[in-house]
Formats: C-alpha cells, structure tokens, sequence
C-alpha cells in the first residue's frame, strides 16, 4: 500500500474538556455494550441474513448493505425519525 494514499486530515483538532471527554468515552461504551452482542448474533447467523420485517433497505455501495428500521405500527411509540441510525445494521 502506498503511502500517499491517504489525504492529510482536513479538520482541525478537537479540543475537548476533560468532562466532554468523559462522557464522549461513556457514549462510546454504552454504545458498543448494547450493539456489539446484536451483531455477534448476527454473525453467528449461518445465513447471515437481516429480518426483513423489522429492516429495509437504505443503502448499498459495492459488497456492503446497510438497512434502516422499519416504522412501528404502533402509533404511541417513542421512536423519532433521525435517531434510527443508531441502530442500523451494516451487512457485506
């Protein structure tokens, strides 16, 4: 692989308080706590398929797939448009 590759970072460094710190690095736990044991089922899926039920289609860009959570019917429910990203599977 050639060095060159890759592009210099064009943003600028994030300066962060120790506390933005903090609670960026529990974000990011809380994150990967909740997520990670989904997609290890997932993955030892043998078919390695996404219910298409409860996710549809979003995107695709050569061997990869992501999927977006399909709407509730349920009309009570606290689920906003936007936030579903966070639980978008990635397939390949």
């Amino acid at each position: 692989m050639a060095k060159d590759r890759f592009v210099q970072n064009l943003f600028p460094d994030l300066d962060l308080s120790v506390a933005d710190k903090a609670e960026l690095q529990a974000l990011v736990t809380t994150f990967i706590e909740e997520h990670l044991p989904n997609y290890r089922e997932y993955c030892a899926n043998k078919t390695r398929q996404v219910d298409t039920n409860r996710w549809k289609l979003f995107k695709t860009k050569d061997n990869v797939r992501l999927h977006s959570e399909r709407d509730s019917k349920d009309k009570n429910s606290s689920k906003k448009e936007g936030h579903e990203v966070a639980n978008m599977p990635v397939s390949h």
